[in-house]
């Protein structure tokens, strides 16, 4: 499976329970937030969803970070590769403007979360002004901060159809550009995969801004 745990939806929460130790240990919540604005920057549509599944590469790039250990994933282009941490190694999603090869990433198809391994979305958005296409903006992101029992950080991206035609957006991941010790060559690699609660119709001129917040509870 694709899942390495379940996140529970943020509304199953009892504000009673708030402070008592948590018999589960540790949790590690996401949420994704969408955000469509019309052509004149108003806000039309706005909802929040849990954020359903780590990949099989989130868990291995993990795993090799905290273990110095050699692991091997399977890239954007079902590509195996092998990545050395055996000195450290970099995670990197913060893609600039107009970079469409990592960082929050969006598409037109979808697939089960439950597949073995995703490694790719299913249909790709490019960035561009053409026909199928939309303008990414920077992923950019908030530092890590906490409050009582919780450490959070959250990291967005906004997209922008200004393609002259209606796009539509439904499934999002994010790509993480991965180095290992003394290689020289990027290796893009899914790290998150998510598909939005109904598919979004962004029409000529409007923008989709995706936020992701992950949240550890002891």
């Amino acid at each position: 499976m694709s899942l390495i745990g379940s996140i529970k939806d943020y509304n199953s929460i009892n504000l009673k329970d708030v402070g008592k130790v948590n018999p589960e240990g540790i949790q590690v919540k996401g949420k994704v937030t969408f955000e469509i604005k019309d052509k004149n920057g108003k806000v039309i549509k706005k909802w929040t969803q849990p954020s359903r599944s780590f990949t099989y590469n989130y868990a291995l790039m993990i795993y090799g970070l905290l273990f110095q250990a050699t692991v091997s994933l399977t890239d954007i282009y079902a590509n195996s590769d092998t990545l050395y941490f055996a000195s450290g190694g970099t995670v990197n999603i913060n893609a600039g403007s107009g970079d469409d090869s990592f960082g929050i990433v969006v598409g037109s198809g979808s697939q089960s979360i439950t597949t073995s391994v995703i490694y790719q979305l299913n249909a790709p958005i490019s960035n561009g002004s053409g026909t199928g296409q939309l303008n990414y903006q920077a992923t950019t992101s908030v530092s890590a901060n906490y409050s009582g029992t919780q450490s959070y950080f959250k990291f967005s991206r906004e997209f922008i159809n200004n393609s002259g035609g209606t796009i539509t957006v439904s499934e999002v991941g994010v790509i993480a550009s991965l180095l290992g010790w003394g290689q020289s060559l990027e290796v893009l690699a899914l790290i998150i995969y998510d598909l939005p609660s109904s598919a979004i119709n962004l029409t000529n001129g409007s923008s989709l801004t995706i936020t992701y917040e992950y949240t550890v509870e002891t």
